[in-house]
């Protein structure tokens, strides 16, 4: 059984000796100061799945007041960082830079999934993360969205944010990769 950690109190395990992870976070990296990656990178049969994962529910319960409480959910609007904080930029860039990084070392296959992994708090508003979703779709480079007459070359066939829950409901059926907040 492989396990991999991330400080953001998260763990992932699996047994399938034919998956390989790569915690992006290990590797020394020669990389712009301007760039970021997500913080794992799993292959799996004929796909490779980026993996970023984000505590909000451990960030959420150090906030105080209701004021920091309101503007916490106020931070997953998608916005560009000269217009304030965006988690949902943030992923956004992640995965774009992780893009570039992987295709420029050659090491990208057919069919890139990209899936966000939240812990979140118990009364998040529903729209939060149907709205994060939709905004990956618009700013990621998915392949269902590009023009193929002029691109050749893959792009991210999809994304999604997934809690904990839904994660292990669904995709740790198809990857054999269970995952957990702790």
């Amino acid at each position: 059984m492989e396990v991999f950690e991330e400080k953001s109190n998260f763990k992932m395990t699996y047994n399938d000796n034919s998956v390989i992870v790569r915690k992006i976070d290990n590797e020394k990296l020669n990389y712009s100061y301007c760039m970021k990656n997500v913080d794992f990178i799993v292959y799996v049969n004929d796909i490779i799945v980026f993996i970023e994962v984000k505590n909000y529910n451990k960030e959420y319960s150090k906030l105080e007041t209701e004021e920091e409480k309101n503007n916490f959910f106020s931070k997953f609007v998608y916005r560009k960082q000269e217009d304030g904080y965006s988690y949902t930029y943030d992923c956004i860039q992640k995965a774009r830079d992780t893009f570039i990084r992987e295709y420029s070392s050659n090491k990208l296959g057919l069919n890139i999934y990209y899936y966000v992994i939240v812990s979140m708090p118990n009364n998040i508003p529903k729209f939060v993360l149907r709205n994060m979703r939709k905004d990956l779709e618009r700013n990621l480079p998915i392949f269902s969205n590009i023009d193929r007459s002029l691109y050749i070359n893959q792009f991210i066939h999809t994304s999604n944010v997934l809690t904990e829950y839904s994660w292990n409901n669904y995709m740790k059926n198809i990857l054999g990769i269970e995952v957990n907040f702790y």
